[in-house]
């Protein structure tokens, strides 16, 4: 037989079948020991992933708790006059039974004239947020409840670009001063009597 010998060395002092084993054996623990490498990176850069996003999730809980549960409306829309997002304190401002009411009977028509005490201040109000783009601007404003009533309130509004969709929006800020404006009108009343 042609490789006697060499099958011979291999099992005696070694020879070509032996180096051809033993460079096997050597390149398989080289490729398990890369693998096991490669395995456990990828599992450590699965782990960090898995951080990130629960990171993640826990600042959007975190954001989410906060414009739920702040004392002010906050709201985003477009310049046609619909809602995009509107918190509950805006709701009940408002005197809906909930933001997901507030958003429908506004976005049926437009928050000009479905909130606004005069429907016309609303493109007052847009034309100075359009002179000065990306800058807040504050007014005084008269809003229609649901039940009728007229409300004082401060609006702080700006004109930036929502950057989840790429297109301008309007953020506000609604704080209801109606209590503080009868305050004022009942000791100017006081002071002249």
């Amino acid at each position: 037989e042609v490789f006697a010998p060499w099958r011979h060395d291999a099992y005696g002092q070694g020879g070509l079948f032996g180096v051809l084993m033993c460079g096997t054996s050597l390149g398989l623990l080289m490729y398990q020991r890369r693998h096991r490498t490669y395995r456990h990176l990828m599992a450590i850069k699965e782990a960090e992933r898995e951080r990130a996003g629960q990171a993640l999730r826990e600042s959007e809980e975190r954001m989410r708790r906060f414009f739920e549960n702040v004392p002010v409306g906050i709201f985003i829309s477009t310049s046609e006059g619909k809602f995009i997002y509107v918190n509950p304190a805006m709701a009940s401002m408002l005197g809906y039974d909930s933001y997901a009411e507030l958003m429908r009977v506004t976005n049926e028509t437009s928050i000009g004239q479905v909130l606004y005490a005069d429907p016309s201040h609303r493109e007052t109000v847009l034309q100075h947020v359009e002179r000065n783009p990306g800058q807040w601007q504050t007014f005084e404003n008269r809003y229609r409840r649901k039940d009728g009533q007229i409300i004082d309130a401060i609006l702080s509004i700006g004109k930036n670009r929502d950057t989840a969709k790429g297109e301008l929006v309007l953020y506000g800020i609604v704080s209801d001063i109606t209590e503080r404006k009868r305050a004022e009108s009942d000791l100017r009343v006081a002071a002249t009597a």
